[in-house]
Formats: structure tokens, C-alpha cells, sequence
């Protein structure tokens, strides 16, 4: 038997619990990369945290504008209307058919515009909103500048458009008569030819002035006062076609005439 000393025996014990104690590995890890473990995980559970704040505010922010949206406070008080002459306003509320109490933010403006548009003296209709609780309605309206007769006590009144305006007893001075009209339309709807009730006002004024009715039975005539007529044919290139004109009733120097045609403004035809 060997005898072993006391202090190498001593050595070789606590060597073996030092190889043995503490999961395999631990003296290994560096403290640094542990630290860095715990930021990650912070950060982690800051973003987390952050997320479910934002929801919560944004659902919030949703129910608050909905709740504001709700509130009487925002509901239609008032319509205004402004611009009406031959209208009433009484007219065009019904036609923008707004009802009080409906929440303004609700209301289709577009919509009411193309309502209120329909009446036949609007020529255009610019509607708004004024917070927190007033639609306003502000129309241009037609200018009569042309009429037909119907008969013998009524005369229906156009816009430069040909849009028929309104009937009337009598048709108020400074306007032509169109003649020659197969079936006069109703008000609201458009005369054929187009544009036949801007002629007057877009040929020049010296022309105009002579002009005694608008001739529309076979083509576009203006019969002048007391004799003649200027052929155009069409409503369009009415500028052109009037300067033209103009210059060669002028060039006659009162000499009557037969007709002036201008279909062609660069070809006119004297007869």
C-alpha cells in the first residue's frame, strides 16, 4: 500500500469539486455578452410597449371623432342662399332639398349642386359648408337674351345658351325674337339649333342693333330691319362671321341688298 500525503490529497479534492460544481459551461460566459442580452430584451419589451400605446391612442383619436361627428353641434342649422333674382329662394331650398339636422360633414354637396342646377333660371350653383352648422348656396343666374312666342299671349323666354328660361305675357325690350321654330321647348330644356340664343349677343353691337328677329327655319338667318338678311347657316364662329358682315353692310354705305351670306366668313357672298 502506497502512503499518499496529506497535502497532495488535499490538491487533488478540490480540484475535483471545482471540475464538477456549477452547470457545464458557466465559467465560460463573458459578462459583456450577458449585459448585452438584457439591453436586447429591454428593448424589446420598450417597443412592445410603444405599439400598445399607439393602438390605444389611435383608438381613441377614432371614437372622439366619431363622437364629435355625432354631436348636434355639427348637425345642419341653416341654408343660405344667396345670387337669386329671378328665382326665389324659397325655389331653390326645395331643389337643394338639405334637411336641418342632418350631420353637415354628411352632406353631398356635389349632389345639391346638380339639384339646384336643374332650376332653369341657375346657371350655376356654388355650394359650401360654414362651420359648424350652415350649408350655403350661392347661384349665378341666366340673362334672357332671346325669346319665341308660343302663341299669342305668351312668349317663352332663352338664355344665350338656348336654354328655355321661363314663359312670360310679354317679352322685355332689348331682346330679339327667334322665328321659325318648329316646336318651342319647354322650360328647362335647350332650343335647336344650339347656341342660337347667343347670337345677338355675340355679334357686334352695330349689327345687332339692326337685327329684327333671328331666322331659324332653314339654317341660321338674321333678318334685319327695314329689308335684307345675313345668312350664317350655323351658330358658331358668330365673331368671325359678324365682323365680316359688319364690314360689308358698312362698305355698302346703305345700298339695299338681297342678302349677305357669311357661312364662310372667308368666302362671303354678296347678293
Amino acid at each position: 500500500m502506497i502512503d499518499v500525503p496529506d497535502d497532495v490529497l488535499a490538491t487533488l479534492d478540490g480540484d475535483a469539486s471545482a471540475s464538477t460544481s456549477g452547470p457545464p459551461g458557466e465559467a465560460d460566459i463573458d459578462p459583456r455578452f450577458e449585459a448585452r442580452l438584457a439591453e436586447v430584451e429591454q428593448d424589446r419589451l420598450r417597443r412592445r410597449h410603444l405599439v400598445t400605446l399607439i393602438v390605444l391612442g389611435v383608438a381613441a383619436a377614432v371614437a372622439l371623432v366619431s363622437l364629435i361627428a355625432r354631436a348636434a353641434i355639427f348637425d345642419v342649422d341653416h341654408v343660405e342662399v344667396s345670387g337669386t333674382n329671378q328665382e326665389t329662394v324659397a325655389a331653390v331650398l326645395d331643389a337643394a332639398a338639405v334637411r336641418e339636422g342632418t350631420a353637415i360633414w354628411s352632406v353631398d354637396l356635389g349632389a345639391v349642386e346638380d339639384r339646384v342646377e336643374e332650376l332653369a333660371w341657375v346657371a350655376e350653383a356654388r355650394i359650401g359648408r360654414s362651420w359648424p352648422d350652415t350649408i350655403t348656396i350661392t347661384i349665378s343666374e341666366y340673362a334672357a337674351t332671346a325669346f319665341v312666342r308660343r302663341d299669342d299671349d305668351t312668349v317663352a323666354l332663352l338664355g344665350a345658351d338656348g336654354r328655355v328660361l321661363a314663359d312670360d305675357s310679354i317679352a322685355p325690350p332689348g331682346i330679339v325674337e327667334i322665328v321659325g321654330v318648329r316646336k318651342t321647348p319647354e322650360v328647362g330644356a335647350v332650343l335647336y339649333p344650339p347656341g342660337v340664343g347667343a347670337v345677338i349677343v355675340q355679334i357686334p353691337a352695330s349689327l345687332a342693333r339692326r337685327v329684327q328677329a333671328v331666322d331659324v327655319s332653314d339654317g341660321v338667318t338674321l333678318r334685319l330691319a327695314p329689308t335684307g338678311e345675313i345668312r350664317l347657316c350655323t351658330a358658331d364662329d358668330l365673331a368671325a362671321k359678324g365682323r365680316v358682315a359688319t364690314d360689308l353692310f358698312a362698305a355698302r354705305a346703305g345700298s339695299p341688298f338681297e342678302y349677305i351670306d357669311v357661312c364662310v366668313p372667308t368666302v362671303p357672298v354678296v347678293k
